[in-house]
């Protein structure tokens, strides 16, 4: 049975590129996945470097509307957006009188 409090030492190489594999016992229990950010914390003196998660706080209401808004108009502009949009596909949107 695992302690939450359980301490465990965990071996990677340092590839020639200086990348390293966060092993997966490690990756689960810290939640990490593909996107997460990590903090390394170097203790020289020590010999030491430590691995913590970065927790970032998620965008909400306008300031992610605004965020998906500016990744849609890098793939596309509005009005070339619009510019393909005939009657037929406004028809079914809320409020909208059909013909």
């Amino acid at each position: 049975m695992k302690s939450e409090n359980m301490k465990a030492t965990y071996i990677s190489r340092l590839s020639e590129r200086g990348q390293v594999s966060v092993p997966i016992a490690i990756r689960n229990a810290l939640g990490l996945t593909p996107s997460s950010r990590i903090a390394w914390t170097l203790d020289a003196e020590a010999g030491t470097a430590t691995l913590s998660l970065v927790h970032t706080p998620r965008k909400g209401g306008a300031q992610a509307a605004l965020g998906f808004a500016a990744r849609f108009r890098k793939t596309r502009r509005t009005a070339d957006w619009l510019r393909g949009v005939d009657d037929s596909d406004l028809t079914d949107l809320p409020g909208r009188a059909k013909r």
